[in-house]
């Protein structure tokens, strides 16, 4: 039974099925509700902006793989999803965001080495086709909004790199040339940012490295600076380093790291200056590949994609340490986590 302050809408797309998994954690009585609704191809990760999700979705089965977005309205009063759009991209993209506006979807593509920018109407729908394109080093991870949506960073994994391009104010153009940003150790493959809630400091995930990277971040100008750089990896890790998600929790006190080698869930008390302090650890499921946390700071939902389970953690509020409170099969590769809070009437007693 969950004690918490919200009740939370879990979004998982799932690689494999065509499915997205959506569970509701009902706050009021403790309640945990799996549901399933159909892609209309094999689930990647998905944004979400107001009452709309979109869900990045790939069938790699004909001769050149066919990708998708699917726009899907969401009810907040109920958690129930509904099918709106379904709109061809030019490429699979590895990771969503939405401009704060709603103004514009950003797509970043692993495969194609690009980011793509589409329109977004007032009901939530996409425009056909991208607004514009933008190549990038190789195999762009990320689409990662800085805190005031004015630069896109974009963690390239293969050029060992985290390129910046420079915002319009509504989001819709670019206000610039890229630029190269910030350069990572050779091999190391920059994945994934997160950033402290209330500091002008950001973390990097390195995939290739297991290093997890805290930079001051200058948003004026858009620029990092490297602080300290700590490891995510367990010590009986066997083979290469394979981090996937780093999140750093609502009230800014602990940054939490998934690595997928030795199937390990990381994290560390986070000082007055942002900075990582002394690391915990502990063994997941296996492979956990995405992960997020509740706006309350108090529950950690995480895919394990080599297990086929989502499971759920009750967030210690002193230490930070996460504890297992339920596990929940799912479709085959559950792979990315996207939390929503939900606005559900207050039941009465009795």
């Amino acid at each position: 039974m969950f004690v918490m302050a919200e009740c939370a809408l879990a979004l998982v797309p799932c690689r494999s099925g065509s499915t997205l998994e959506a569970l509701i954690v009902d706050t009021g009585n403790g309640g945990l509700e799996r549901r399933t609704y159909p892609l209309t191809a094999n689930g990647l990760p998905c944004a979400v902006h107001g009452d709309t999700v979109y869900v990045s979705a790939t069938d790699p089965s004909g001769d050149r793989e066919a990708s998708v977005i699917d726009v899907v309205a969401l009810d907040r009063s109920t958690g129930d999803l509904e099918p709106v759009q379904t709109v061809g991209v030019p490429a699979r993209m590895a990771h969503l965001a939405v401009h704060p506006a709603g103004s514009m979807l950003y797509g970043a593509s692993f495969p194609e080495s690009l980011i793509a920018a589409f329109p977004i109407a007032l009901d939530g729908r996409l425009a056909d086709a991208p607004a514009w394109t933008v190549e990038t080093p190789r195999q762009p991870h990320m689409a990662g909004l800085s805190p005031d949506a004015r630069f896109l960073h974009i963690p390239c994994m293969g050029a060992d790199r985290v390129m910046r391009l420079s915002l319009s104010p509504d989001g819709r153009a670019l206000a610039g040339a890229p630029s190269d940003g910030l350069a990572q150790p050779a091999g190391s493959g920059p994945r994934h940012l997160a950033w402290h809630p209330r500091l002008p400091v950001g973390y990097l995930v390195c995939e290739l490295s297991g290093d997890v990277v805290a930079l001051a971040y200058d948003p004026e100008a858009g620029r990092f600076d490297e602080r300290t750089r700590v490891s995510a990896l367990g010590d009986d890790i066997a083979g290469p380093p394979w981090a996937s998600e780093i999140r750093v929790s609502p009230d800014g006190r602990v940054l939490y790291c998934a690595e997928r080698r030795g199937s390990t869930l990381a994290w560390w008390r986070l000082g007055e200056d942002g900075l990582p302090q002394k690391r915990s650890i502990q063994s997941v499921p296996r492979h956990p590949r995405g992960f997020d946390i509740t706006s309350c700071g108090r529950l950690l939902v995480l895919a394990a994609q080599g297990d086929d389970c989502v499971c759920l953690y009750e967030i210690d509020r002193e230490t930070g340490r996460p504890d297992l409170a339920a596990t929940v099969p799912c479709a085959a590769q559950p792979s990315f986590v996207t939390i929503v809070p939900l606005n559900r009437p207050e039941r009465a007693d009795g």
